[in-house]
């Protein structure tokens, strides 16, 4: 009877040492999934990181040029119309400016055509060619 029991201890032994491994190894592999993601979460936050700061250089640059003169100038110059005291300025009438948009519209549509012309069939541009 005590052989009995000798087993029967010696098996609950082994039994319990096989769901302690079992135990160790969860924690383990739970414990490597964690610092798995945990990496990766840092990764994307680092790679965050590096695009803000970009930004923020690019920004502060950014405020650095609004702060300068030569911007100052440009600014006076496009919404007030100011001017330095030895330069002169050019107005361009209305009239000529229809003028060039309506040359630039017969252009386009010039090129517009030649473009019809260069889609027909080699032969018909041969034709044309000698006969015109």
């Amino acid at each position: 009877m005590l052989k009995r029991g000798n087993q029967l201890t010696a098996f609950l032994i082994k039994i319990g040492s096989v769901l302690i491994v079992f135990y160790v190894i969860f924690l383990l592999g739970k414990s490597i999934w964690t610092n798995y993601d945990l990496r990766q979460s840092i990764q994307k936050l680092n790679s965050q990181i590096a695009t803000l700061e970009i930004q923020k250089k690019q920004l502060a640059d950014l405020n650095l040029y609004y702060a300068s003169d030569p911007y100052k100038e440009l600014e006076a110059r496009k919404k007030l119309g100011l001017k330095k005291p030895d330069e002169k300025v050019v107005i361009i009438a209305a009239a000529e400016t229809k003028n060039f948009q309506d040359q630039l519209t017969q252009d386009q549509l010039n090129l517009t055509s030649q473009t019809d012309t260069q889609s027909s069939p080699n032969w018909i541009l041969w034709l044309d060619f000698f006969t015109k």
